[in-house]
């Protein structure tokens, strides 16, 4: 790992399970998710309700990545439309609470998911060229790599031709600072206050600047 692939990670590992509490237990956090996930898999070819009967398995025979699992939610909505899925993430709490949601979600689904997923920054990750039916990385993920540039560029080239793409970043704006919070305009109580600063962003009380770049 890089210094600052390193530093993305022990800062965050700490907050895991705060974020999958929050993402799933925050109507407004699970409403963006879901947005999200709906505009990923929109991409992918899934553009109605009958594409999403999981016995129909639409993506059975594709393959895809996710670069930044998080809490899941991406990896297990691909395999449980019959995707193969290959997964990472820097930070290995985010790794055993994906995993243990895909054990859950096959024994729900009654089938097993095809899901790889081990612990790997996404810059570190040995991308193989033209193999995968989509590649995605969503919340920002590509904010906290370090030359996401160039990770970018190998995601794509490990695309199939005339394949997708879809990654979300943060802007420069100032979408991610809650001191709307402290003039009353901010509509819920996120767990984790996240405060732009220099170089990055602070998450809870925390003073170690987490890295981030927002282009």
């Amino acid at each position: 790992k890089t210094q600052w692939a390193k530093k993305v990670d022990d800062i965050e590992k700490p907050f895991a399970y705060n974020y999958d509490e929050d993402e799933y237990g925050n109507a407004s956090l699970a409403i963006m998710g879901l947005f999200e996930l709906k505009l990923m898999l929109s991409s992918f070819g899934i553009r109605s309700n009958k594409q999403t009967l999981y016995e129909e398995n639409p993506l059975s025979n594709k393959n895809f990545f996710v670069a930044g699992t998080g809490t899941g939610r991406e990896v297990i909505a691909l395999a449980s439309l019959g995707a193969k899925v290959v997964g990472i993430d820097a930070t290995k709490e985010y790794v055993g609470i994906t995993s243990t949601k895909v054990q859950n979600a096959s024994a729900a689904l009654g089938k097993n998911l095809s899901v790889k997923i081990s612990q790997c920054p996404a810059e570190d990750f040995p991308y193989e060229e033209s193999y995968y039916d989509g590649v995605s990385s969503l919340f920002g993920v590509l904010n906290h790599v370090e030359e996401w540039e160039n990770t970018v560029n190998k995601m794509s080239r490990s695309l199939k031709p005339n394949c997708t793409l879809v990654i979300s970043m943060y802007g420069p704006n100032n979408a991610l600072v809650f001191d709307t919070l402290q003039k009353g305009e901010m509509q819920y109580q996120p767990s984790i206050l996240q405060r732009r600063t220099e170089g990055g962003i602070l998450l809870g009380d925390s003073s170690e600047v987490l890295p981030a770049a927002f282009p």
